[in-house]
């Protein structure tokens, strides 16, 4: 029996969705989101990448991109 999976799940912008309806964010750069969402697939080696692009007027190609140029998670 295969083992469980890791799965991150972020937005376009790679930030994280937090859960946490109406809980009070920090704002931070777009360089410093992305910097942090490659550090946690870096640490945590997720199994796959799934990018959220709903609440987006992009097509998320160049999110997908920079997941491909920076990591080999699918």
């Amino acid at each position: 029996m295969p083992g469980a999976s890791t799965i991150v799940i972020a937005r376009e912008d790679f930030s994280i969705p937090d859960g946490e309806p109406g809980a009070t964010r920090e704002v931070k750069r777009p360089a410093e989101i992305e910097k942090q969402f490659f550090a946690l697939i870096r640490e945590r080696r997720p199994d796959v990448i799934v990018l959220d692009f709903r609440k987006t007027t992009f097509s998320g190609t160049i999110a997908i991109r920079k997941v491909r140029q920076r990591s080999d998670v699918p």
